[in-house]
């Protein structure tokens, strides 16, 4: 009997496991994960204390928390420094440079050295590998800055604090190069504020500053004429041509109250409401021959 008793505790404790979905996409397909994450999204879309972007949005909020877990980030620390442009998900470059830091294959934090100044300014990011002791290191120079035409944006940083946007650039692609499973390829969001979407790189052509593209092919403003309207031609209607048509008149027994009102004619020359007139274009009388001019009855 204590054999079958703990068989039967055994199997149990099997079939519970079984039905626990631990997976990777566990909070998407097990119902009991994906509800309780959608209870924690409500509560953040229903607090002040998160961005705008995830403000009232429960399934952003609900998304921002399957990323966090997939990053292993406090979800409130992730919500708080993510950004939403053009409908990617990017984060602020110090949290990117601070999981890289911890997380990252390195045996240190990542280092800049800088070279040259003004256009012939660069800045590359370096770290020593763990396991090959490589140098690994990725540099973005001025000339790709104004290449790309990064700076162009209005209020843009590039021009404010180039230095420290270099910084952020460099490690941004040394991240993406060497430890991609640290951010999980996430963009930062400085990458999305500068890279125009779709086309994912500016055309070459239309680097340089707004103002010297503007001096070199001025803008010509040009004022367009509407196209006249062709003439038309008076109608002219033959009163022997209509009086020849069998014309039915309204019955004299029947009350204008009484024509249906999609079928009321109003004529301002005989000043009488009349059913539709058989045999003639709408807008003709009945009795003068002539065009009328409101279709209802008279108010």
């Amino acid at each position: 009997m204590a054999e079958t008793t703990d068989l039967t505790k055994t199997e149990s404790q099997k079939i519970q496991t079984i039905s626990v979905d631990n997976s990777s996409f566990s909070s998407y397909l097990d119902t009991a994960k994906f509800n309780q994450m959608y209870r924690v999204a409500n509560l953040f879309a229903a607090s002040d204390l998160v961005p705008e972007h995830y403000r009232n949005k429960p399934a952003n909020c609900f998304l921002a928390l399957q990323m966090a877990t997939r990053l292993e980030i406090e979800p409130m620390m992730f919500i708080q420094n993510s950004y939403i442009v053009r409908g990617k998900p990017g984060l602020q470059a110090v949290v990117m440079i601070a999981l890289v830091n911890s997380r990252g294959p390195f045996t240190g934090p990542i280092q800049w050295s800088f070279k040259g100044e003004g256009n012939t300014r660069s800045c590359t990011a370096y770290a020593t590998h763990k396991v090959t002791r490589q140098v690994c290191e990725a540099t973005v120079t001025w000339e790709m800055v104004k290449k790309e035409g990064w700076h162009e944006k209005p209020g843009s940083k590039w021009l404010s604090m180039p230095d420290l946007m270099l910084q952020y650039r460099s490690a941004a692609f040394l991240a993406r190069l060497y430890c991609p499973e640290v951010i999980l390829g996430l963009p930062t969001v400085e990458e999305l504020e500068d890279i125009e979407a779709g086309t994912g790189h500016k055309p070459v052509e239309q680097t340089g500053r707004i103002e010297e593209r503007l001096a070199k092919k001025p803008i010509e403003s040009k004022i367009v004429q509407p196209a006249p309207e062709p003439p038309t031609a008076p109608i002219e209607t033959n009163l022997d041509a209509v009086d020849a048509v069998d014309v039915p008149t309204d019955p004299v027994d029947k009350p204008p109250t009484q024509i249906p009102e999609n079928e009321r004619y109003y004529c301002q020359e005989c000043g009488e409401t009349f059913a539709k007139p058989m045999g003639l274009a709408k807008d003709m009388c009945s009795k003068l021959h002539k065009n009328i001019i409101d279709r209802w009855a008279k108010p």
